[in-house]
């Protein structure tokens, strides 16, 4: 433990006066000893200083901590990193995709320990490299960030195809900067009155090249309705909440069906989540009476526009051309049973099962998910168990290398 406290003083003390972590962090290699044609490099010091930002910040959970993670979350290299990402969207490399991984991280930290701040104001509150220490630990937020995150993740680019997934990595980091930013209602509020936000969000969940940056882009849709009351009525009376549910379809690819049934599933089923949530004493996101009428408008709104036929339609596009076609399939099949199993998706069951031939997918689909369900669950939760042991001794080796080449790096 001394040594952790020793490392993170380290940190402290050589950040906490300027930029010079943004340097650190874009550090790279790519001048000597690639071949020609790849895709280039970061440094190993860049790698370290990053994972030694995103442990201080993880770990920033009481006061004491939180006066080590200080120099990442007054706002200075917060400013510092998003100027440099922006000015990188032309060609984003490792480089920008470590720092969009950062924001995104200082995102996560700021929502959870309650320091992001709306500003409405034209200009954000200058901090000094003099002063830093000594004010309240914010990140504030402007409309203008948010739609600069935004506008990053919809035009950001590399000349090489090359880059694709680096590219993309960044996009999907920029926009979960975005999702945990708008879990405020301040900064909510600061973008909700118009269109282009949801517009641009639309254009992000119809994009199926990145399973990432589509799932971050759904999680976002869903998210915003459930921790904001009166969002899916807004939608509605926009006439924004149709187009997004109808871009789930036959011709949406793999990628947008599963991810786009598995948050409308989760919409559907929210009253019980949060209830379960609640029970287990979590952080309450919105009263669960409130998300029982979205999940009735929901599924009357369903009703209305016939939308069922669209989840209908890619039921029938898997069973005529087996074999199913994995995540999409057990999406579509976690869907079939909320609406058989909710209390809250009778009224939208009751008009289904009125179709014979929508009755009969129901009935055909159940049969074919429950067939084995004892031995599905052990499958399911040995592999659930071996990937978490793995993810987790990965974590811990590379927290281990990282600390020792850190060491090395200070102390010499």
């Amino acid at each position: 433990m001394q040594k952790l406290d020793h490392w993170m003083d380290v940190m402290y003390n050589r950040y906490s006066k300027d930029e010079s972590l943004v340097e650190d962090i874009s550090s790279t290699v790519y001048k000597k000893g690639l071949p020609t044609g790849s895709v280039g490099g970061v440094s190993t010091m860049s790698i370290i200083c990053l994972e030694a930002c995103i442990h201080i910040l993880k770990n920033a959970k009481d006061e004491n901590s939180r006066k080590r993670a200080r120099f990442l979350l007054d706002g200075y290299i917060w400013s510092a990193l998003f100027k440099s990402v922006s000015s990188g969207a032309n060609e984003v490399n490792e480089t920008i995709m470590m720092q969009a991984r950062l924001i995104n991280e200082i995102a996560v930290a700021a929502h959870r320990g309650g320091f992001i701040q709306a500003n409405t104001s034209a200009k954000l509150s200058s901090i000094s490299a003099n002063n830093r220490g000594k004010g309240e630990l914010k990140i504030e937020v402007r409309p203008q960030e948010i739609q600069a995150l935004m506008t990053f993740v919809q035009s950001a680019k590399h000349p090489k195809t090359l880059y694709t997934p680096v590219v993309n990595a960044a996009k999907a980091y920029m926009l979960s900067a975005v999702r945990h930013l708008v879990k405020s209602p301040a900064v909510f509020s600061l973008v909700k009155a118009g269109t282009e936000f949801f517009n641009q969000l639309l254009a992000f969940c119809k994009e199926g090249n990145s399973i990432e940056l589509n799932r971050q882009a759904w999680r976002l849709f869903y998210q915003v309705i459930v921790y904001h009351p009166g969002t899916m009525d807004q939608l509605n009376k926009n006439k924004l909440l149709a187009p997004f549910i109808e871009s789930v379809g036959t011709n949406s690819g793999n990628v947008i069906m599963m991810n786009g049934l598995h948050y409308i599933t989760k919409l559907f089923g929210m009253v019980e989540e949060e209830t379960k949530r609640q029970k287990e004493g979590k952080v309450a996101r919105k009263d669960p009476k409130v998300m029982e009428k979205d999940v009735k408008a929901l599924a009357s709104f369903f009703i209305s526009r016939r939308l069922f036929i669209k989840i209908h339609m890619i039921y029938k596009r898997f069973v005529s051309a087996p074999p199913y076609p994995g995540a999409p399939w057990v999406e579509l099949s976690n869907f079939y049973k909320l609406l058989l199993t909710s209390p809250y998706c009778s009224k939208l069951y009751k008009d289904t099962v009125k179709s014979q031939e929508y009755k009969q997918g129901l009935d055909k689909l159940l049969k074919c998910t429950t067939s084995h369900p004892a031995q599905t669950k052990r499958r399911r939760t040995r592999t659930r168990i071996r990937i978490k042991r793995k993810t987790k001794t990965k974590s811990e080796l590379s927290q281990v290398v990282g600390f020792v080449y850190f060491f090395l790096y200070f102390e010499s």
